[in-house]
């Protein structure tokens, strides 16, 4: 399974997708704090099969899982 942390600030969050049992990272990413850059942080999770699960911690009411 590959897990995504991230690392948030005020107005960037730095996102690294590492596999869990290995800790090997597979790729990095900056978005901007706003939901745009949280919609695109997911979208590019889901797009690249990196997660099948999302927790909701930092994420905007709007776009956590219900």
């Amino acid at each position: 399974m590959i897990v995504i942390g991230a690392d948030t600030h005020k107005r960037t969050h730095a996102l690294a997708a590492v596999e869990e049992g290995t800790g090997r990272q597979r790729g990095t990413r900056e978005i901007k704090s706003e939901e745009a850059g949280h919609l695109a942080a997911l979208r590019a999770g889901h797009a690249n099969s990196m997660t099948s699960e999302c927790g909701n911690r930092g994420l905007s009411a709007r776009l956590a899982p219900v």
